[in-house]
């Protein structure tokens, strides 16, 4: 203990350290020469560095994916604010839109059409998460069909 020089620490006395932390040097009082500057090791071993990489380049599979998902979104919500419904701003994979009169005569259109969307939220909002492109095109079709029973239902 007490000496001083460059470099790494070894971390232990019975490695003839004097107990720094790895990556951290110990040096003399007027600083550590150029010949003196070691690299920091890397976060992590050759393997799990090695492993990764694969890792990264499938990560473009999932983030297409999650693209898509909100593109799909964000085409639903244009679809559904030009039908003159509210849509609540979203960046989640499902939308809140109404507001309607009757939110379960609505929704149980939609199921009679075997498209089923969710049912909670504020009275009168619907909750529909998104799909597919053909999953949403069945949505908006049954939607169009139960939107029109219900304005003949006003009618009447």
């Amino acid at each position: 203990m007490g000496r001083t020089r460059g470099g790494l620490g070894a971390g232990s006395r019975a490695a003839g350290g004097d107990r720094t932390a790895e990556g951290t040097g110990a040096a003399a009082p007027g600083g550590v020469g150029p010949g003196l500057v070691a690299r920091l090791p890397s976060p992590l071993p050759g393997v799990p560095r090695a492993g990764a990489r694969p890792a990264r380049a499938k990560a473009a599979g999932p983030l297409a994916t999650v693209q898509a998902l909100r593109a799909e979104r964000d085409s639903v919500v244009d679809w559904l604010r030009g039908r003159g419904l509210t849509v609540a701003d979203s960046d989640a994979n499902f939308v809140l839109f109404g507001e309607f009169a009757d939110a379960h005569a609505i929704w149980q259109s939609l199921l009679a059409r075997g498209v089923l969307i969710r049912e909670v939220g504020p009275p009168g909002w619907l909750r529909v998460s998104i799909g597919t492109p053909a999953e949403m095109d069945a949505f908006c079709s049954a939607l169009l069909t139960a939107l029109e029973g219900a304005r003949e239902e006003v009618r009447r």
